[in-house]
């Protein structure tokens, strides 16, 4: 009777002072995620098939149980829903420099004029022999419930209308000095995504990039370049989900930095084009970056003008300058970006039975004029052969040629870090498109999926993509869960090996995903499809198949190039006029001794073995061979070579 009476007299005379729960999230937030009425929309959310899959997964178990203790406690709590809808946040958090914990916010509305008393605690957690003990901080006072049999801490405090709760007694703690800092909310780039991002979905994400890099190193190693690239080229996502049985649609806003790279700020400047590269690459495709511009010539103009803006940019494009004009005398600009439409793709294919060991990493190219494309490469092979001693032949597969370009550098000197896997790379022309690889068994095995029609374009997953975000922006990524998970374990930390083992039907479940960013006022429109489905029987990837005569022929030429010396595949980067050494890699055994002038070779050029002797012994004049070259077996026998070229 006294306790009913408190509580009447509690709801209907005292005032609580309120506020938003944005001004609770600690500024360190990875990601935040916000869902109003949960009750009414934990239904429709619960009935998915997309719950019902996670809340069994390995993986998600901890966050699971988290959110269904939390929600039992106030969701479902009866004494709670007496005072009607709640809003619920969970903000991600780096805790320590290798994890990470979650920060649980729930609006508690009228209940928050009663006090987090024993007597409130029981009436909402009920008697569950919790030890409870308290302590205050800056003005509050946070409880910590010790359960005996989990042997865990949950810390809750209430800070003005909202319950604050984690399993991270430090996270409560920089929520409750966050109020009186509202760092996040007084962030202009998140307040212009809040602005364009609807509410008309089940809950709305926000995604914080600058801490992206930092998070995902917790997982994976191998992908710091894309991930910083990520960190850096953008600062806010926030979207609204729509969530159906077996797909769920994203649609929100991006914005930018203010110290934005270069290739972002442009991108949202010039992008912005329909794509085609579903048409020639393979159905292998783990995911794939298209960038897509409407004027690319104009887009490079700009690039070039602001380099000066980005010193270490500026710097890789100065290298790739002189390797490119300096050394082979060709022209950058109108030799080889000259030839350049509006798409640029970046792709990684599941390994074909034709190399499994190898990295299928792709760059395609969409020439604006192919014709005029061929003509320019044409003349860069000429030009390599006639002006370096690099030594290499053309391969035709099925009336495609396949071609080695020794320009090392090239891609990432220009398209940024993400394509700075792909060196010295093989190409060949499929379509309208110049598909380059590291390997040309890459190539072979494209060609035969773009005779067979074995496609993105006419395979199932990406159809759905397609179909839901259309086939025009400015940058787009497409990812097949499944064959994701196969390329990805290459990256995957030893000691979170694993754990990651225990993702794989998490990444089967997410069969097909698309992103894509288009630009729009100062920043990015967003929208992202999620196709899934926990159904076993997947849609198959053909198998290439290639006859064993090309394949016997494609490994003889493969192990023919990768046999070359130094001497035979030596391109300058960094180098000043005079005596030039290189060591071996790690030692401090001389590989070779040459001389330069005017950033060129000219001089006596010697190559060593690992072992000290001479491997090859010849001259240099403005950068070509010149006169008669000797060389020598690792045991000193003398052996001449032909310098023609195949």
């Amino acid at each position: 009777m006294v306790l009913g009476g408190y509580f009447i007299y509690t709801l209907k005379f005292k005032t609580v002072e309120t506020t938003e729960a944005i001004n609770l999230i600690p500024a360190n937030a990875i990601y935040f995620l916000e869902a109003e009425k949960p009750i009414d929309n934990w239904q429709d959310f619960s009935s998915s098939s997309f719950w019902r899959f996670l809340k069994k997964h390995p993986y998600l178990e901890e966050i699971t149980e988290d959110a269904n203790y939390l929600d039992t406690l106030i969701a479902d709590n009866k004494f709670l829903k007496y005072f009607g809808d709640r809003s619920f946040f969970t903000s991600a958090h780096l805790t320590k420099k290798n994890d990470y914990d979650f920060l649980f916010l729930v609006d508690l509305k009228k209940a928050s004029k009663f006090e987090l008393t024993d007597v409130v605690i029981e009436k909402i957690l009920g008697n569950e022999g919790y030890i409870r003990t308290k302590t205050d901080f800056e003005g509050y006072t946070i409880v910590k419930l010790y359960d005996k049999e989990a042997k865990d801490n949950l810390y809750l405090c209430q800070v003005k209308n909202f319950l604050v709760c984690s399993y991270t007694y430090g996270l409560v703690k920089n929520s409750i000095l966050q109020e009186s800092d509202n760092q996040l909310a007084k962030n202009a780039k998140y307040q212009e995504v809040y602005n364009r991002t609807s509410n008309s979905g089940i809950a709305r994400l926000y995604l914080q990039y600058d801490l992206l890099d930092d998070y995902m190193k917790i997982y994976t190693t191998g992908n710091e370049a894309l991930m910083k690239d990520l960190s850096t080229s953008f600062s806010f996502t926030g979207l609204d989900m729509v969530l159906d049985e077996n797909e769920a649609l994203l649609e929100g806003y991006t914005s930018l930095p203010d110290s934005v790279e270069i290739y972002t700020r442009l991108l949202q400047e010039y992008g912005n084009a329909e794509y085609g590269f579903q048409n020639i690459i393979s159905s292998r495709t783990a995911y794939a970056q298209v960038i897509a511009l409407n004027k690319f010539k104009t887009f490079y103009t700009k690039v070039l003008e602001l380099r000066g803006n980005d010193p270490e940019a500026l710097k890789k494009y100065k290298n790739l300058k002189n390797k490119v004009e300096k050394i082979l005398g060709l022209s950058l600009e109108k030799d080889i970006l000259a030839w350049i439409g509006n798409e640029i793709v970046l792709a990684q294919n599941l390994p074909s039975k034709l190399h499994r060991k190898e990295d299928d990493l792709v760059v395609a190219i969409k020439a604006y004029n192919v014709d005029f494309a061929k003509e320019k490469l044409i003349g860069i092979q000429r030009t390599i052969k006639r002006r370096t001693p690099t030594k290499f032949k053309k391969m035709s597969y099925k009336n495609y040629d396949i071609y080695y370009l020794d320009i090392n550098g090239l891609f990432g000197g220009f398209f940024g870090k993400a394509f700075d896997k792909l060196t010295k790379p093989y190409y060949t022309i499929i379509d309208e498109y110049i598909v380059f690889s590291n390997s040309p068994k890459t190539l072979v095995s494209l060609v035969e999926d773009y005779e067979n029609g074995n496609v993105l374009a006419n395979y199932e997953g990406f159809k759905r993509v397609a179909d839901n975000i259309g086939e025009e922006a400015a940058l787009f990524t497409y990812i097949n869960g499944k064959m994701a998970y196969d390329v990805l374990e290459r990256n995957i930390k030893p000691n979170e090996k694993n754990n990651y083992a225990k993702n794989k039907d998490y990444f089967n479940f997410f069969r097909s995903v698309g992103i894509s960013y288009t630009s729009k006022g100062e920043g990015f429109e967003n929208k992202i499809y999620m196709h899934f489905t926990n159904d076993e029987d997947l849609e198959p990837i053909p198998e290439i198949e290639v006859d064993s005569l090309a394949s016997e022929y494609l490994e003889d030429y493969t192990k023919e190039l990768e046999k070359l010396s130094e001497a035979e595949t030596f391109v300058l980067t960094e180098v000043n006029d005079g005596r030039f050494v290189k060591y071996f890699k790690g030692t401090e055994i001389v590989h070779i001794e040459a001389e330069t002038k005017n950033g060129k070779l000219h001089g006596d050029f010697l190559e060593y073995y690992k072992s000290g002797t001479v491997r090859s012994d010849g001259k240099y004049r403005k950068g070509r061979k010149t006169g008669r070259w000797k060389y020598y077996a690792e045991v000193g026998t003398l052996e001449e070579k032909d310098w023609e070229g195949l």
